[in-house]
């Protein structure tokens, strides 16, 4: 199925690359969909029509030459483009007025926590992103878990700056409430990343996307791939967007956080994000002997080009100095794009292996399906909307829903038609952690959510929902025991039934062959992985 998309996504991505080149500006490098990761954004689906366009036979040359863009089209064409720009112009205004005031705002209710860390010194600074105010047990991030602890125990100081995954949506109050949380001094100090930004930021991110907007509609307008114009058109919209300034606002934030303490080195979540690059681009515009380190957190799909293959046009904006892989798996699949360079690639491991420490699978008598969308509404909609469908035909099994943090499960229920909280055998998870869960379940329904990984670590068999998409995401592609996969609730009760007769020898075999795969393909975090980063970023003594 993957391969039918291989050249069109290629084609695309190329596009993608080559108005980077083109426009080399800040806004355009924060636009959301400037890069082909997980999962596709629905923008990239309807231009990946555009990519089975034919391309025009004579190479396309005009846009290579030195001689800046500013202009397109001729003067009625241009005059005609004024009230749509003066509309997208007063939206990014607005938004950066609102920014500015959040700035301030959080600068002032933490002027003495900023005081005090100024004059404090730091080896790493690592971003990481919350999802509301709540915080996990024990200072554990969701993304680097313990790390914080384990370097301080080290005599290393890390600083987490803490962006809030749901700013879109927050109130002024709402953003008083995350800084409370999110402000700590002592052994394990964070504080919200926006405090950080320099007041006026965003007006200047504001003009560069007036400026970047106008230079893609003239390459759009010049244009003579389809392809092109297509990209460079959706790309001269989205230039003005609020989450492309939200993107692009990282820049600044590096910047500053790196200027003010010298780390070592700057630490970001690598899995091809758009804010990432900006990331990169702000910490080396600060201090360029300062090391950026990516960790790959999370599964490689095959269709990830931005992370597979990168694309390289400025170093430092393209490529942290080092990344750190899940597992050694994942670092031989990301060798051959990275090493050549420069990237230095550390099989680090997960800190997502909380209790996993069963030396058996889950008996097959505790019937209870554990289920785990991502963070994206589409996909929780499709699997709740199929556990709406199962559990009348299966009523001797219990459905927990357990959303991603980053969508609350009144927002997820309310898309289902279906009044799939009253069905009598559908439960919402009320519990703080995954393993938890894990802990009262057997099966685990999911799709491209890797908590699959972890759940198999728990002795739970998974299946994934098959939905028909012909870059269909599986975080087990690889794995050819113990994984099950379905597409109706037919199909699922088949499934079970047969599971449920199945020989225990058998079982046994098949979850230590799928037990040893995700070990392979997410390792835990060791002491040895730890002192393999220090070493890398120039702490090896510590």
């Amino acid at each position: 199925m993957v391969s039918r998309m291989t050249d069109p996504l290629n084609r695309f991505y190329g596009g993608l690359n080559r108005v980077r080149r083109l426009c080399p500006d800040l806004p355009v490098l924060a636009i959301q969909w400037m890069a082909v990761k997980h999962p596709l954004y629905a923008v990239q689906e309807r231009l990946l029509k555009a990519s089975s366009m034919p391309e025009p036979a004579r190479p396309f040359r005009r846009l290579a030459g030195r001689r800046p863009i500013l202009e397109f089209g001729t003067v009625a064409a241009r005059l005609g483009e004024l009230p749509r720009l003066a509309t997208w112009c007063l939206r990014c205004l607005a938004h950066a007025a609102s920014l500015s005031t959040i700035i301030a705002l959080l600068r002032w209710q933490l002027r003495r926590e900023l005081a005090t860390l100024k004059h404090q010194s730091f080896a790493l600074i690592a971003k990481t992103w919350c999802f509301g105010p709540e915080r996990l047990p024990g200072d554990r991030d969701f993304y680097y878990g313990d790390l914080q602890r384990r370097l301080a125990g080290r005599g290393v100081r890390m600083l987490l700056l803490c962006g809030n995954a749901n700013w879109g949506r927050a109130t002024l109050r709402g953003w008083r409430t995350f800084a409370r949380a999110h402000s700590q001094l002592g052994e394990v100090p964070r504080l919200p990343a926006l405090s950080l930004s320099p007041l006026f930021a965003p007006f200047r991110i504001a003009a560069q996307q007036v400026r970047a907007s106008w230079r893609l509609g003239a390459i759009a307008h010049r244009a003579r791939s389809p392809l092109l114009a297509a990209v460079s058109l959706a790309a001269r919209r989205d230039a003005f967007s609020p989450q492309t300034m939200d993107n692009a606002l990282l820049f600044w934030i590096a910047k500053s956080a790196v200027a003010r303490w010298r780390p070592q080195a700057f630490v970001a979540l690598y899995e091809a994000n758009s804010w990432e690059r900006c990331v990169w681009w702000g910490v080396k515009t600060a201090h360029a002997a300062c090391r950026t380190v990516g960790y790959q957190h999370t599964v490689l799909f095959p269709y990830a080009r931005s992370l597979l293959r990168p694309y390289v046009d400025a170093r430092a904006r393209s490529l942290p100095d080092i990344v750190l892989c899940l597992g050694r798996a994942t670092r031989e699949r990301l060798r051959e794009h990275h090493e050549p360079h420069g990237v230095s690639l550390i099989p680090f491991g997960s800190f997502r292996h909380n209790g996993a420490t069963p030396a058996t699978s889950v008996p097959i008598d505790r019937r209870t399906i554990l289920v785990v969308p991502e963070g994206i509404l589409s996909e929780v909609q499709l699997l709740f909307g199929f556990v709406a469908r199962c559990a009348g035909r299966l009523p001797e099994y219990t459905f927990i829903l357990r959303c991603h943090p980053q969508i609350p499960m009144v927002e997820a229920l309310e898309r289902i038609p279906h009044r799939l909280a009253e069905l009598p055998n559908v439960a919402v998870s009320d519990r703080q952690t995954i393993e938890e869960d894990f802990a009262r379940a057997s099966i685990l329904l999911y799709r491209a959510s890797s908590a699959v990984l972890y759940g198999i670590l728990h002795g739970l068999l998974p299946i994934a929902l098959h939905g028909g998409s012909p870059l269909e995401p599986d975080p087990l592609d690889g794995l050819t025991a113990w994984r099950r996969r379905c597409s109706t609730p037919e199909e699922l009760e088949v499934l079970l039934r047969a599971h449920e007769h199945a020989g225990r020898d058998t079982l046994e075999a098949e979850w230590q062959t799928a037990r040893g795969y995700v070990r392979e393909h997410a390792g835990e975090v060791e002491e040895s992985s730890i002192r393999e980063l220090l070493t890398a970023v120039g702490l090896g003594g510590s």
